[in-house]
């Protein structure tokens, strides 16, 4: 079911993920914001889009200095405890330097 009329993702019979970080149109609603500070939040913008989902995973997750806090935050954004994990170790050896 659509939400938004189609009006952010061009289709009004379904709601579609939009971006590079996958937003659907009512989350986007919420939590996108403009990097550059500029007024204009733009799903499409890598920058925008990356900060509006740190902004969306603190929100969510409350304390991400935590393990719980971490996986909070992943669930809340894809409710699947392997989706969690898997995200969690690709960060945990990006941080460290491994080559992804």
């Amino acid at each position: 079911m659509d939400r938004d009329g189609g009006g952010l993702d061009g289709d009004a019979a379904v709601e579609r993920a939009m971006g590079p970080m996958q937003f659907i149109s009512e989350t986007w609603r919420l939590y996108g914001v403009a990097a550059r500070n500029d007024g204009i939040a733009n799903v499409d913008n890598i920058d925008d889009a990356a900060l509006s989902a740190a902004g969306y995973l603190c929100w969510r997750g409350k304390d991400l200095a935590t393990p719980r806090g971490w996986i909070t935050a992943l669930r809340a954004y894809n409710n699947s405890v392997s989706y969690a994990r898997a995200v969690r170790d690709w960060a945990t050896a990006y941080a460290a330097g491994h080559p992804l």
